[in-house]
């Protein structure tokens, strides 16, 4: 379950999220509404936000938005982190939560953002208005926020881009037959494909596995000890691996 670029672009949220893309004028200021104000369904509910997995960590959906396409308004109020698997010109429109660009803004494919849903919930409604179909892997992350203490992780392909209240986010590039070598995985983490691969995992206590991943495929590591993740296939790899506290 895997793909990338090789250039991550990580954006801050105030200039860049599903929370603040774009809002329309209206009389009253942009979000000033409550919820026992408005009507809006949860993420969970909003037909294209598709549930795909969940633990008592993290849940998992695959967003899907064709051109055109106009959600119901949703709300989200868990942390979450975005990875961008196609990119496309995205405008949301927010009833509850602040929205600090007032145009429509391009997202591309790659994007990597960080929101933080459950201090600053959000109902908005997101509509495409790209020439191209937009999809995106949202994670939430349930858990407390708590410090990192573990070494960052080390091995061939990957790098650090980006940490986080709850989460680090590492590019992971290798080309055809390159393996990161032996990473200590001593976390909860997941690694969603950014581009086509077929990758081994194998590892001290994991028996050795081989998958082909399409963009958002995903893979959830929770198998404690050394691991490797070896591309077999004919094309570069390119993920983005999440670590858990």
């Amino acid at each position: 379950m895997l793909s990338i670029d090789r250039t991550l672009l990580l954006l801050p949220l105030a200039s860049l999220s599903l929370i603040s893309a774009c809002q329309e004028d209206t009389a009253a200021p942009p979000g000033a509404g409550s919820f026992e104000d408005v009507d809006y369904v949860n993420v969970r509910n909003e037909p294209q936000h598709r549930h795909e997995f969940e633990n008592e960590a993290i849940r998992i959906y695959d967003v899907f938005l064709p051109p055109g396409y106009v959600t119901l308004h949703h709300a989200h109020t868990e942390d979450t982190i975005y990875l961008v698997v196609r990119g496309s010109t995205l405008k949301t429109k927010a009833l509850i939560g602040a929205s600090s660009l007032p145009v429509a803004l391009p997202v591309p494919t790659g994007t990597v953002m960080w929101s933080a849903h459950k201090a600053e919930p959000v109902v908005h409604e997101v509509t495409n208005v790209g020439e191209g179909a937009a999809r995106l892997v949202g994670v939430e992350l349930k858990y407390e926020q708590s410090e990192f203490t573990r070494p960052v992780l080390a091995g061939q392909g990957l790098q650090l881009d980006e940490t986080y209240a709850k989460v680090r986010v590492y590019g992971l590039t290798l080309e055809a037959g390159e393996s990161t070598g032996e990473i200590e995985i001593d976390f909860s983490g997941l690694m969603i494909a950014k581009t086509e691969a077929s990758v081994t995992l194998s590892g001290a206590q994991r028996m050795p596995r081989t998958a082909s991943y399409e963009p958002a495929a995903w893979e959830w590591l929770d198998a404690p000890g050394t691991s490797t993740i070896t591309n077999v296939g004919i094309s570069p790899l390119t993920a983005v691996l999440y670590e858990f506290p």
